[in-house]
């Protein structure tokens, strides 16, 4: 992604978060994340705000193409309670065409490097989470740790077959564990980014807080169910740490 491009997106997010912010969305009862992978690695999610739901936001700016919007929009419906499009003006028609009828659409109007968010179309609920696609959104360790929730004991190591027993349990508590799972992870990171914007607006430095994670791991005592609680590293699933998140951790 060139430099430009760059920061027309993190412009776009700032606009966002303020909107978000003057809306009284972000509280310290929510967290946000950025750039959260779900389908298995395969598709990032811009931004991801978790309160009593879950809704994920797509930036299109000026300058990206919405080549893979339907796509995108799919692996967001399977996923989130909610699915917004923060999108330029010159793309408002297709994305209009092309996004789930249950989309809410932004605007991102004005300068690229200042945009404003003008609601265009409210989100509706999303009719087509599905359980295969949540659980491809978790690591492994959060599967098992959902099953033995659910009563499972000895779940299996294996991804695959851990994932296929998963299957069984109920959608709403699948779905309920995943909003559980992210309050956990980025609850660290978003009273961090709290803190720092107490006092001043929004700043793209700011964003790099949205990409750290907390490092978590479940109780070992089976009796207490599988509470997620802070530690050592979640699972080797989605890879390390990078250096720059671990900064920030450690801060």
């Amino acid at each position: 992604m060139g430099k430009t491009k760059k920061r027309a997106e993190a412009a776009a997010k700032v606009a966002l978060l303020d909107h978000l912010q003057k809306r009284k969305r972000l509280s310290a009862h929510s967290v946000v994340a950025s750039e959260l992978l779900i389908a298995r690695q395969t598709v990032r999610a811009d931004i991801v705000h978790v309160a009593r739901k879950v809704a994920a936001y797509e930036i299109k700016t000026a300058s990206d193409s919405l080549v893979r919007l339907s796509r995108q929009m799919d692996a967001y419906a399977a996923v989130f309670d909610e699915v917004w499009v923060v999108a330029a003006t010159r793309h408002l028609d297709r994305v209009a065409a092309e996004a789930p009828a249950t989309a809410g659409i932004y605007e991102l109007a004005g300068q690229v490097n200042a945009p404003s968010i003008k609601l265009h179309r409210a989100a509706r609920k999303s009719d087509s989470v599905a359980a295969s696609s949540l659980l491809d959104a978790l690591p492994v360790d959060a599967i098992l740790s959902l099953m033995r929730a659910g009563g499972v004991r000895n779940p299996p190591r294996l991804r695959r077959d851990a994932t296929d027993l998963a299957l069984s349990l109920p959608l709403q508590h699948i779905r309920t564990h995943f909003r559980s799972f992210l309050l956990a992870r980025y609850g660290h990171s978003s009273a961090q980014f709290q803190a720092a914007i107490a006092t001043r607006g929004i700043a793209v430095r700011d964003l790099e807080l949205l990409r750290a994670w907390e490092p978590l791991v479940r109780k070992t005592d089976d009796s207490q169910g599988s509470a997620i609680t802070r530690g050592e590293g979640y699972g080797s699933t989605f890879g390390p740490v990078p250096d720059d998140i671990k900064a920030l951790l450690a801060a």
